[in-house]
This record gives structure tokens, C-alpha cells and sequence, in this order.
């Protein structure tokens, strides 16, 4: 069929353009009306002999791809494929024809990229992330000019680009303990800005992302109520992949816009940056001036990557393995868990499904997991209580 509908809350109409029984052009849509309508559009012009043509290169098609797909793709994506297609551009496979793009050319772009000066630097350990990205764009590629291309990237090539060896996957528990939190804070204390300590308390505290915490205006906060809104988050980058800093009156998506009770302990860091001599202003959609409340102290508002910076440095002081922002959303849904549920979890951190909730779920679960004593309880009773009681003053004898 020329349109269908997916179960999917985003862009549910999915319009595709066949020619001669080979799939040519494809793309997705918020309705069926607009869908037939480039449907309809797309097939006449390849039926008049417009359509994309075979000698298209890798930069051309990178190029494209930005064109297409990058106006719907969020900040954070968007600031991570830029990143990779530097390297790709920069790289000699930038001008091959995708008529003559095979496997060789993947290995010439791990062989130049290994070479790379940047592959010298410590924290590089691997190019997958960019061999991702070429995979993402050979896949657009394929969906939109030529069904029958196949993308050259195999196993054997993400194994290449492990040039370091094997990255050691990240632990079940991804998530700080309380005593962990309280050290990490207090290394972060001593380490820059006082600025940073105060972002970190309001992630931990509140479960917002990095931009939504550094995105926080006089505005969203509501003293009387003791309420703080979400409605705000920063953006790093450009549309055009240069570095930008800058508050913008949108949420990652509309389920992230959200009102949450305000604690004594982030009430206490808010009124202390908005009683800051220096103010920066930020002017909303409706032209009004609200004052951010954290910045650097030379007035610039924040940077994502000198946060990060800055948690890794404290992160290393106390001997964690960790470093970066996201482990304070992690350490408050998961904490969170305890006492609250999982709906609850799920509103407070704007999540769209609650499966994404459902992840913290499993990871508190093999924290306190209590299911094999409740089963035994209910089958054997008295008998197990018993046993559980002599167990306990055998662990107390240091038996």
C-alpha cells in the first residue's frame, strides 16, 4: 500500500513510492492527508524522470540526510551525529560515489580514522559511535534513493573499531547510592563554580535532564505554591551543527513539560542564585524578560560539556567509575522507586511510555528484592519464620 499506519505516537503515517515494484522514496507523517500528498507529489516525479539520481556521493547524501531529517531529531541527537559526520566529511571516502560504495570503503574510513590524531587522545577508546552514524546515513540512503542498496557495515567492521579493545559495559545498577550522592555533592563543592553543585543538587533532588535543569527561569518557579514547572530546556547547537548556547520555551517532548513540588533543600539553592547581583535575562516567546537562575559567574549560561567536565573531575575525586550528567536522573528514578510508583516515577520524569519508567523499575527490584521470601512465606508459614528468626542470630554470632 502507497500509505499505512504504524502503531506509533510520533508521525504514525508512514507514505512510501514504488517504481516498477522497487521501493524509491519513503517518509513519515502526523496525518494521512499529508502523507498522500507527498505521496502523490514524490510519484509524479519520478514518473516524469526527476527523481534523485545514482551518482550521488557520501557527502551529498550526508548533506541530504541533515536536509530531511535533522529538523526532526532532538538537541542531543542532533549535537551527536554532527559531531560523527565531521570525521566522515573530513575523511577520503567523503566523495565516493554510493554506486561504487562497498565494504572497502568502510575499512579505508576505520583505517584513516585509526590515524586519526584524535584516536591518540585517552578518552577515545573506540570509533563505533561514528561507524553508527555512517550505518544511519547508507541507511537513509537505501529508504529514500535506492531499495536494493544493501549497507556494506558488518560485524567484523564494529569489532575494527574497537581499535583499543572491548569497552567494559556499564554495571545493572546504574545509579548512585545516597552515601555516594552526599560524597559526589561534596566533592562538587570544591571543584569550579559553586554553580555546578547547585545543578547537580537540582538533578538529583528533582530527576530533570541537564538542559532542563540549566533551562530553570525565575518564571517556572512558584514561591507561594512551592512548585517549579518544566517548561524550558537549553540547546548547545546549532541547526547547522556550530556550538550555541541558549534557552529555548520548548521541552524535549510534551509529556516532559511538567509542574513538581518544590523540597526545602532546591527551594533553598534557588533563592540563593536568583540572589545573585548579576542576572541573566532570557526573553520568553511572548517577548518578556525572566531572569535564568543558574549561569557562569562571568554571565554566560551554562555549557553542557563543561558540566559534564566538572561531574567527571568530582566523580573521580571520591573514586567512582562514573562520569557525566544522566546518572542523576538514574539515582532519582531509581531512589525514587522506594516509596513512589511507577506512574508517579513516570509523570516526575516526563516520560512519554511508561516502559522507559520500567527500566529503573528492574533495577530497584535487584536491589531489594524480596520475592523469594514472600514466596516461601506463603508456602511453608510458621516454618519459614522460624527459620528466617534462627538465621538472624546466626548472622549475629558471626556464625
Amino acid at each position: 500500500m502507497a500509505v499505512t499506519k504504524r502503531k506509533r505516537r510520533k508521525n504514525p503515517w508512514r507514505a512510501e513510492v514504488h517504481i516498477a515494484g522497487v521501493r524509491v522514496a519513503s517518509k513519515s507523517f502526523e496525518t494521512s492527508g499529508a502523507a498522500h500528498s507527498w505521496h502523490d507529489a514524490t510519484k509524479r516525479r519520478y514518473e516524469q524522470g526527476k527523481g534523485p539520481i545514482g551518482e550521488m556521493t557520501l557527502a551529498q547524501v550526508i548533506r541530504r540526510y541533515r536536509e530531511v531529517e535533522f529538523p526532526g531529531k532532538v538537541g542531543p541527537t542532533r549535537r551527536r551525529r554532527e559531531s560523527r559526520f565531521r570525521f566522515i566529511e573530513e575523511s577520503p571516502i567523503a566523495g565516493v560515489e554510493m554506486q561504487d560504495f562497498d565494504g572497502g570503503k568502510v575499512e579505508l574510513l576505520l583505517d584513516w580514522l585509526v590515524k586519526h590524531p584524535r584516536a591518540a587522545t585517552p578518552t577515545r577508546k573506540s570509533f563505533v559511535e561514528e561507524l553508527k552514524t555512517l550505518r544511519v546515513v547508507l541507511g537513509f540512503y537505501r529508504d529514500c534513493y535506492d531499495a536494493q542498496y544493501v549497507p556494506p557495515v558488518t560485524r567484523w567492521h564494529r569489532k575494527r573499531a574497537l581499535f583499543k579493545g572491548p569497552i567494559p559495559k556499564k554495571s545493572r545498577d546504574f545509579y548512585l547510592s545516597p552515601q555516594q550522592a552526599r560524597r559526589w555533592l561534596s566533592a562538587l563543592s570544591c571543584v569550579g563554580s559553586p554553580v555546578f553543585h547547585a545543578v547537580a543538587l537540582f538533578q538529583l533532588v528533582m530527576g530533570a535532564r541537564i538542559g532542563e535543569a540549566c533551562a530553570i527561569c525565575e518564571d517556572a518557579v512558584d514561591w507561594e505554591r512551592g512548585t517549579v514547572t518544566i517548561k524550558r530546556t537549553m540547546e548547545w547547537l546549532n541547526g547547522d551543527g556550530t556550538r550555541a548556547r541558549r534557552i529555548v520555551d520548548r521541552t524535549k517532548t510534551p509529556e516532559s513539560r511538567r509542574e513538581l513540588p518544590l523540597p526545602p533543600e532546591v527551594a533553598q539553592v534557588l533563592r540563593k542564585a536568583f540572589e545573585g547581583r548579576l542576572h541573566v535575562l532570557h526573553r520568553t516567546s511572548d517577548g518578556r524578560l525572566t531572569r535564568a537562575a543558574f549561569h557562569m559567574p562571568n554571565g554566560k549560561l551554562l555549557c553542557d560539556g563543561t558540566i559534564r567536565s566538572v561531574y567527571g573531575k568530582a566523580f573521580r575525586q571520591i573514586g567512582l567509575p562514573w562520569a557525566g550528567s544522566h546518572i542523576c536522573r538514574d539515582t532519582n528514578a531509581t531512589l525514587a522507586l522506594a516509596g513512589a510508583s511507577l506512574e508517579a516515577v513516570r509523570v516526575n520524569h516526563g516520560h512519554a511510555s511508561i516502559v522507559e519508567t520500567e527500566g529503573y523499575a528492574k533495577v530497584h527490584a535487584m536491589i531489594e528484592n524480596v520475592v523469594p521470601g514472600k514466596v516461601a512465606e506463603l508456602l511453608f508459614g510458621e516454618f519459614h519464620a522460624q527459620g528466617h528468626a534462627q538465621a538472624g542470630k546466626g548472622i549475629g554470632k558471626g556464625q
